[in-house]
């Protein structure tokens, strides 16, 4: 009788719910960035703004060095704005439309009619009459006559004093002619004629509180 040999039993196969899950890449890795090793640019930047710094200091010594500096403070002296009353002498000779714009704003700060500051120091002196506010009716009048003697200074300097040796006229180019003549015009204007002014305030303040 021949032997038999009986096969190996063959493996289950696994169940569906033990299938090896699929592969998952992983996450990258975060640089820290404060890894100076893991960034040498950030070291060369570090090292570079200093130099660059020093760079800047030394070649504005050597233009400072270069440069007259005579003809810079000649330049700053005709570049630099009116600041005394000494700037506006003359200024009628060498500027005529210049200094009778600027008297219409001494004279409309002053509340010197017929100008803007007239109308608004009237409309502003009523209110304080209206409300019985005597003591403030009598400290705005003598700010007025105070702060007047100054803003005529200047209108005599421009129309009574000499102008000063090299003194040049004020340069002002088309569209600031043009701002000046129509800010001239505009306080005179608003100085004759308040009334539609002050008409179209108030619908301007009842239109804002509805």
């Amino acid at each position: 009788m021949a032997d038999e040999t009986t096969p190996p039993p063959e493996a289950a196969p696994p169940p569906p719910s033990a299938a090896a899950p699929a592969h998952k890449p992983a996450p990258p890795k975060k640089v820290e960035a404060t890894d100076a090793g893991a960034h040498p640019w950030i070291e060369s930047i570090r090292r570079a703004v200093p130099d660059a710094v020093v760079s800047a200091k030394e070649f504005a010594r050597q233009v400072t060095v270069v440069v007259d500096r005579e003809k810079v403070a000649q330049v700053a002296r005709h570049l630099k704005d009116a600041e005394d009353f000494r700037d506006f002498a003359g200024l009628a000779k060498r500027k005529p439309w210049a200094a009778l714009a600027m008297t219409v704003f001494m004279l409309s700060l002053g509340g010197i009619p017929p100008t803007a500051g007239f109308f608004g120091k009237f409309l502003m002196f009523k209110a304080m009459l209206g409300a019985k506010e005597y003591t403030l009716v009598i400290v705005g009048v003598l700010s007025s006559a105070v702060s007047l003697y100054y803003y005529l200074r200047v209108v005599v300097a421009m129309y009574m004093k000499p102008e000063p040796d090299g003194a040049e006229a004020p340069r002002l180019g088309f569209n600031a002619g043009l701002v000046v003549l129509a800010c001239t015009l505009f306080t005179l204007v608003l100085g004759v004629y308040p009334s539609r002014f002050l008409v179209l305030s108030y619908q301007s303040i009842v239109s804002l509180l509805r």
